[in-house]
């Protein structure tokens, strides 16, 4: 996505054309605790904690008519997780990986 607020119109003709349930991004470049809106959704983020440049970062939202619970993932990784319920529940799992740093399948 590279900066959630670049993409925030297009976003928003996604959710008015499409109404989605579940979305995932990545890159949206936010710092320490602040954490991503939408209305009608609720939101899981993980947003990388080091340093003072906002970069990188994951989340998840999910559409309030869904029943959803965020999964605790102890990770380093900038990894999100949510439990939501249809008629059964489903993982969703976000995770980023960033171009820059090499990631070996052990710590996926």
């Amino acid at each position: 996505m590279n900066g959630y607020y670049s993409k925030l119109y297009e976003l928003q003709i996604l959710i008015k054309t499409i109404t989605p349930v579940v979305i995932c991004l990545q890159e949206i470049n936010f710092k320490n605790d602040y954490v991503a809106t939408l209305a009608n959704y609720n939101s899981y983020h993980k947003n990388r904690v080091h340093g003072n440049k906002a970069s990188g970062s994951t989340v998840i939202f999910v559409h309030k008519s869904y029943p959803s619970i965020p999964i605790p993932i102890n990770s380093k990784l900038e990894v999100t997780a949510t439990k939501i319920t249809f008629k059964k529940p489903i993982t969703i799992c976000n995770l980023y990986l960033p171009n820059s740093q090499r990631t070996s399948i052990s710590k996926i």
